[in-house]
């Protein structure tokens, strides 16, 4: 494994201040990257004390993201380029982290093709997991670019008019071993 710490994990990443949410790039490896990252309190994803479903989503995508910015800097030399979350799967949340604490995030690919890979990601305070799950991330310099749907007849662009819930659309995904109080 190699010692990277003393990266400045700006330098890998496409985001900027104030949408980081890794600390520092720890280990890495072709196919098993290590951040650690402490919950601070001014965090665009912190509510009630507490860092979000959604910061730790981006924090395993920006510890994916520093591996292919790590990439591209010091093995291709090549500039840092843009990266899009295609899905998140089997994502378990077993507890919410607290601002101070400090996060150990693990990736490691489970494929890897035609610029798209498949991650598992896992997040732990201490020896407690706290998270995991699963996703597939496309760079944006390989040739992947989003395009707008192609409008129909109806003017919805192939959107349905859903006024069902997110959770009753689609299948869930938040599992948790023990309830986690909502954050208002």
């Amino acid at each position: 494994m190699t010692d990277v710490s003393w990266i400045d994990i700006h330098e890998l990443l496409p985001q900027q201040e104030p949408f980081v949410m890794v600390g520092s790039l720890v280990s890495f490896e072709m196919s098993h990257v290590v951040t650690a990252t402490i919950v601070p309190e001014d965090n665009l994803f912190v509510a009630g004390g507490c860092f979000t479903a959604a910061g730790l989503i981006e924090n395993m995508a920006q510890t994916c993201a520093a591996r292919i910015g790590y990439i591209n800097k010091y093995i291709l030399h090549r500039d840092i380029a843009p990266g899009v979350i295609g899905a998140v799967s089997r994502l378990r949340l077993y507890r919410c982290p607290t601002v101070g604490e400090a996060l150990q995030t693990t990736v490691d690919v489970v494929e890897e093709v035609f610029g798209l890979t498949l991650i598992r990601a896992s997040i732990h305070v201490g020896t407690e997991l706290i998270a995991e799950g699963e996703m597939k991330m496309a760079e944006g310099g390989t040739g992947f670019t989003l395009q707008r749907p192609a409008e129909s007849p109806d003017g919805s662009h192939g959107m349905r008019d859903d006024t069902r819930r997110p959770s009753d659309a689609h299948p869930t995904v938040l599992r948790t071993k023990e309830p986690v109080d909502p954050v208002e």
